[in-house]
């Protein structure tokens, strides 16, 4: 299944900034529940 990408010709730059923004905003996430189960002593010692 090959899907003509031409929303993505003319916006590189936006495709690459979604891939920045989501990656940082789900580390963040992933940090902020990994802290909070932490300090809820649900994770490690």
């Amino acid at each position: 299944m090959n899907l003509p990408y031409t929303w993505i010709v003319n916006h590189g730059y936006m495709f690459k900034w979604v891939i920045i923004i989501t990656g940082v905003s789900s580390t963040v996430m992933f940090l902020l529940i990994v802290a909070y189960a932490c300090k809820k002593g649900l994770v490690g010692s």
